[in-house]
């Protein structure tokens, strides 16, 4: 009898052992006998691509919703009608169990697994892709007491790298719920935190920023509206009246309706307010760039009262069953209605110009005092193909000032002159008004013109006012509006000739020099000759006496260098009493003579560079400056005349 039990023993291992066999044969998987390996320690917990992820299943304390992703929004399905879901809110969700690392696994009892928050779980998630398949069923229950640390790369110059702290959570299958995970994740916070609760979108408006094609902003006392023909073309104010906007105030503006967040949202069914306080309505471009023919709405209930924190208020679109409840002041870096711009001296632009100026091709100044137009425009050297300032004037043209290009270039973008605000501000809307301004009759015109071919011109004009100051303005010529421009900025635009002269202050070839007087002010003239073909000094006399063999020609050489570089600082014109008064007792003068060989061999040339300091103090830091033969004064920096009254002569 016993060896019949035996042999039944080993015939069943025998059966057993084929179909292990079997199964491991056919299947290449043991897990439906022994049950699924766990993850290994420091691997994903589950890999699938989140993009791929379709739908999102929220079970937390049996209320289960439903989030699925439509052209590019997550809507939240469980809700009638459905709603817009927090996008943010569900990326995270549906790339959270991708980001799980298994730091540890343990087989647990069903009945010691509440004490990891697993059953009941906090919640139960579920996943489906593009082809609604389920990827994975997640349990998630309490925060564990791991924490994996990341080191940062060594920071440059501390003893200990820095570390990202990666709190873990317990986790589990839901079809093997007693295989409990502690798994880390960047996301941990944030999902235990928020990923929960309603995942409803609080923001009122959803919108690409560049498909933004109009916003009217309406109020019983009026209505703004602004709008942009393309999406590449700048935005306007188009009514009450055709202005221009402020770039930064329109950026908080759309920045600011972009990020709007309700503090709630609720279900409650109610036709829009028919006399709202406020009105904002959002326009879009299709696809073609036209301008799409639906609009959505926000309609704004008043404040209930004066120290209020907030005000409701409901949609026009599919979504206008839901109450918002929205903050009037910031709340955690979030803009409240008081932060957006919604009035017109909030929006309107008070700029120089509305022009891309970084393309700006020519300046052209007209002026009662100019003989014709004064234009200034960059062209590619036929030598070199790069840009260049010209100046064309009175049928000439030759070199430009590149510095006051690129300055009045920056001056018309940035509006700001040493570090002073150039534009002051709005003063009138009427152009019948332009006599008290001194627009009528401007006293000079700025035309400016792009690569493109646009152009724009802008009018300066200059009234005295009661207490004798003069003030200064400027209107863009196709604008109704009058803007008050600072004194800085009136006279940082340089509209005379003189102006846009190129830096070099006195243009001569050394081949034809003869001779250098230089004097300073109470001593004896050095007097040094010049022999062009040895290129090399002859003879130098302090006064009368021979100093010949004292002179260090280095020195001199560099002076002649100096001489043929001397550059201005900025140009005068001919006109300025404080350089006449001071070069008629100059402190330095260089005069030299030229010797250009003509057919009676006779051709002599005198040039006098004269220079006066602009204060008659230690701290004085420019010079004037003339040339002979040169109607306008200039300015010298005091480096540049350091260079000039270098000492030549050996002690």
């Amino acid at each position: 009898m016993p060896s019949r039990i035996l042999t039944l023993i080993l015939f069943l291992a025998t059966g057993g052992g084929v179909a292990l066999a079997l199964a491991h044969l056919t299947n290449q998987d043991l897990s439906g006998l022994f049950g699924k390996p766990a993850r290994p320690v420091g691997e994903a917990l589950v890999t699938y691509n989140p993009a791929e992820i379709r739908e999102v299943v929220i079970d937390s304390s049996g209320r289960p919703r439903r989030y699925e992703k439509k052209l590019s929004q997550w809507v939240l399905d469980s809700v009638d009608p459905p709603d817009r879901a927090n996008y943010r809110a569900l990326e995270v969700l549906a790339a959270f169990p991708a980001t799980l690392e298994v730091m540890s696994s343990f087989e647990c009892g069903e009945k010691d697994l509440a004490e990891y928050g697993l059953k009941p779980p906090r919640a139960r998630l579920k996943y489906y892709d593009t082809k609604s398949e389920e990827v994975v069923s997640l349990l998630v229950g309490k925060r564990s007491a791991w924490h994996k640390f990341v080191p940062d790369p060594k920071p440059e110059g501390k003893p200990q790298p820095d570390h990202q702290n990666f709190p873990s959570v317990h986790v589990a299958f839901e079809d093997e719920p007693t295989q409990v995970y502690i798994c880390s994740s960047p996301l941990v916070d944030e999902v235990l935190r928020n990923g929960f609760g309603s995942h409803r979108d609080l923001h009122p408006f959803f919108f690409p920023p560049e498909t933004l094609a109009r916003v009217t902003i309406k109020r019983p006392t009026g209505t703004l509206v602004l709008g942009r023909e393309h999406p590449s073309s700048p935005w306007q104010l188009t009514s009450p009246m055709e202005l221009d906007t402020d770039s930064t105030a329109l950026a908080q503006l759309i920045g600011g309706l972009f990020n709007l967040t309700a503090l709630k949202a609720e279900d409650k069914p109610a036709p829009a307010p028919p006399d709202p306080a406020l009105s904002i309505t959002l326009q879009y471009f299709s696809l073609d760039g036209t301008l799409h023919d639906k609009s959505t709405t926000l309609y704004i209930d008043k404040a209930r009262s004066a120290d209020a924190e907030s005000v409701t208020a409901r949609l026009s679109d599919w979504r206008k069953n839901i109450l918002f409840t929205l903050p009037l002041n910031a709340i955690n870096g979030r803009p409240g209605l008081n932060d957006i711009p919604l009035t017109l001296d909030r929006l309107r632009g008070v700029s120089l110009t509305s022009l891309p100026t970084q393309f700006l091709q020519s300046l052209t100044f007209e002026s009662p005092e100019l003989n014709g137009p004064l234009e200034i425009f960059i062209e590619k050297s036929p030598i070199s193909d790069e840009w260049r300032a010209r100046r064309r004037y009175q049928g000439e043209t030759d070199g430009a000032s590149e510095m006051n290009f690129f300055m009045v270039k920056k001056l018309l973008a940035e509006q700001v002159v040493n570090d002073q605000e150039v534009v002051l501000g709005v003063v009138s809307d009427n152009v019948a008004e332009l006599s008290r301004y001194g627009l009528d009759r401007p006293e000079f015109s700025l035309t400016l013109r792009l690569l493109s071919g646009q152009s724009q011109t802008i009018d300066f004009g200059t009234v005295i006012d009661d207490q004798g100051q003069p003030r200064h303005y400027f209107r863009q010529r196709d604008s109704s509006s009058v803007i008050e421009i600072s004194s800085a900025g009136y006279y940082a635009m340089p509209y005379r000739p003189y102006q846009w002269r190129s830096a070099e202050v006195w243009d001569f070839s050394p081949i034809d020099l003869s001779l250098l007087e230089l004097k300073r002010a109470g001593q004896p003239p050095l007097t040094l000759r010049y022999h062009d073909l040895s290129q090399s000094w002859m003879e130098a006399r302090l006064g009368n006496e021979d100093v010949t063999p004292r002179l260090i020609e280095n020195r001199a050489n560099r002076l002649l260098e100096n001489l043929q570089k001397l550059s201005a600082t900025r140009w005068l014109g001919s006109d300025h009493l404080p350089a006449e008064a001071a070069l008629a007792n100059p402190r330095f003068t260089v005069q030299a003579i030229f010797v250009s060989p003509d057919e009676d061999d006779t051709g002599i040339q005198r040039s006098l560079l004269k220079l006066a300091p602009v204060a008659q103090t230690a701290a004085n830091r420019f010079y004037y400056g003339s040339v002979s033969g040169d109607p306008d004064y200039f300015l010298l920096e005091l480096g540049e005349v350091q260079k000039l009254a270098v000492e030549l002569l050996d002690e």
